[in-house]
Formats: structure tokens, sequence, C-alpha cells
């Protein structure tokens, strides 16, 4: 909303608020209306930098922030996977912390028992959008493979920008040929 050529009532009521008598807002004059705008203060603001002053900046984030920033979006977005041969599984899947967990308990279950927590060779796992595949024992461990490695570059990329140093952050995406 952009308020221009408003004219307020002054002083302030009681309450700390300027009535406004006309303004014309995104455009559009209006009258009888009521901003709620603590004026006292807006004129000290006013006059502190009509007397030369600026406001001190924000600081920029530190490179760990930044690092931390890009790492947590990366992990946000997902991990975007084509099949060559199994299209039907082609999706963006999520990075979370409960899916790593969730993916790590499932990769146990396979190396130790050949099986998924189901006790089936077979298991639904869902996309970041929620859409539930279904996958083979072959298809999750390659998908468990591609997401810990996506995983392990971006910890990487995360440690490497944190200290300042130049970095290439990975792709987002993926090709698994299977």
């Amino acid at each position: 909303m952009t308020v221009t050529n408003a004219n307020y009532t002054d002083p302030p009521d009681q309450n700390g608020q300027s009535h406004v008598c006309t303004a014309v807002i995104d455009g559009q004059t209006m009258s009888n209306i009521v901003l709620a705008v603590p004026t006292f203060w807006s004129e000290q603001v006013n006059a502190w930098i009509a007397a030369g002053n600026t406001p001190t900046p924000a600081p920029a984030p530190s490179a760990a922030q930044t690092a931390a920033m890009q790492y947590a979006a990366a992990v946000a977005a997902g991990l975007t996977v084509t099949w060559t041969v199994s299209a039907t599984l082609n999706g963006t899947y999520a990075l979370d912390p409960t899916t790593q967990f969730n993916m790590t308990a499932e990769t146990v279950s396979l190396v130790t028992n050949s099986v998924f927590t189901n006790g089936q060779s077979t298991r639904n796992w869902p996309t970041l959008s929620g859409t539930f595949l279904s996958f083979t024992v072959a298809q999750f461990k390659a998908l468990a493979t591609a997401i810990a490695l996506y995983l392990d570059q971006l910890a990487s990329a995360q440690a490497t920008a944190a200290a300042g140093q130049s970095t290439a952050w990975p792709s987002a995406s993926v090709t698994i040929n299977g």
C-alpha cells in the first residue's frame, strides 16, 4: 500500500494516532480514514534524519550465515531425480531431517534383512510434493545412495563457504541409470 498526499490532524489524539482527513492510497483518493501512525515517533525520526543522521545498516551476514542459508535452501528444495529406465520414479525428493532419518532406517533394514521395514520387497516412498511412488529394493538403494551423495556434497560446500572460501554448490538434480 502506497500512501501519498495524506493530510493528518495535528496533534495526535490521546492514543497517539493521527487521523487522516484525506489521502491518496494506491492512487485512489480516500477521505475520513484513520491510519494508526505514531506521529510523535515519526516526527522524531524525520527530524533526526533531516539533521544529517543516517541509520546504521544491518550488518551483512557472515560467510558462515550465508553458507547455512544456502544449505537450508538446498535441503528445503529437495533433490530432483531423473531415472533413465524407471521414469515413473522421476520426481523431486525431500531431504529434511525426518526424511533422512526414515531413509536411513529403511536402508538399515535393507542391509540387515534384505527387505524394507514393512517386510516387503517393495515400498512406497513420497516425493517432495507427497506423491507416493513404488520402489523395489534396488531402486530404493540407488535413490538412497544418490541422496546421500548429494547431502555429502552440500555439507562439503557449506563447510568450504563457511570458511570464506570459494566453492561450487552441487547441482540439485541427478540422473539414476536404473
